[in-house]
């Protein structure tokens, strides 16, 4: 589930600019999996109030967006708040991004690469990504650290191996009769006493 707010805050741009350089700042989340698509994950919940709490901290930053890809694989930029964020990168509307840390913000090593190092340097857009201690704009060379690359590795690898993982336990309990699918097709219900059963739904049926 993609989401995106945007913040009003004229009236703190305005007072800050007399007094140093301001940044537009949006915070981006991001959360592989979701149990509820309609509601909002506890994760990104928690997610913003951390990063919230580090751009309110930093006199410099005014949040003026905020995009969270609830349910979204970190292995391609094919999110859609995401491809939002990076439209007002594009246009000019935010010059700053913060993130929890770099798993959020993608977890596909050379893509995530190729964002730091080409595509926000060449909108002027600065990255924090705030448990790494990365930030392009006070230390420009951190982006090309190999602390940050060797982290964009490990992400990449426990990802990988978090699905093939997850996939193989899936294939398990499918040799063993069981249901792994969410929900029960019409006409039937997943029993109350094991869910990996289906039971005839009377009603329907």
């Amino acid at each position: 589930m993609g989401r995106k707010k945007f913040y009003n805050n004229t009236d703190e741009v305005n007072k800050k600019q007399s007094k140093q350089e301001i940044w537009n700042t949006a915070s981006y989340l991001r959360l592989s999996f979701t149990k509820d698509k309609n509601t909002e994950s506890d994760s990104i919940f928690t997610q913003r109030l951390y990063v919230d709490d580090y751009i309110k901290s930093n006199a410099s930053l005014v949040k003026v967006a905020d995009f969270a890809d609830d349910g979204h694989t970190g292995l391609n930029t094919n999110r859609p708040a995401f491809n939002d964020l990076m439209s007002n990168v594009k246009n000019g509307s935010i010059n700053c991004i913060v993130v929890k840390d770099l798993s959020r913000l993608g977890r596909y090593a050379v893509e995530i690469r190729n964002i730091l190092e080409q595509i926000l340097p060449k909108y002027k857009c600065r990255i924090i990504s705030i448990n790494e201690n990365l930030d392009s704009h006070l230390r420009p060379n951190d982006v090309f650290d190999i602390f940050i690359h060797f982290t964009q590795l490990v992400n990449e690898y426990s990802s990988i191996d978090t699905s093939i993982n997850t996939r193989m336990a899936l294939d398990i309990q499918r040799s063993e009769g069981k249901v792994v699918f969410p929900y029960a097709p019409y006409g039937y219900k997943k029993s109350e006493i094991d869910k990996h059963k289906l039971v005839v739904d009377e009603e329907p049926a």
